[in-house]
């Protein structure tokens, strides 16, 4: 299995912890019904697929250093303030 470090990790740690702390969530983390999720393709579908490459090379990067810095930077705070206060004073 080459997701079951991927699937401990996400239904291990914080779905676990959560699922688990409750009495009810108790019977769901020790079912049958956790180690399919955990094992299936749905877990490394989320670890190894949607989650990482949309965090890793498409949302974030491109937002952060292609987006707003830039725009936000370059082209609305300098520009505007910039040349806004000094034609103002």
């Amino acid at each position: 299995m080459s997701g079951s470090r991927e699937s401990e990790e996400l239904s291990g740690s914080d779905a676990s912890e959560d699922l688990c702390g409750n009495n009810e969530s108790e019977e769901l983390c020790g079912n049958d019904e956790s180690e399919e999720l955990s094992g299936n393709d749905e877990s490394e579908e989320l670890s190894g697929s949607g989650e990482s490459e949309e965090l890793s090379g498409s949302d974030d990067r491109e937002e952060l250093s292609g987006s707003r810095e830039s725009e936000e930077l370059s082209g609305s705070w300098e520009s505007e303030e910039l040349s806004g206060s000094r034609e103002t004073e």
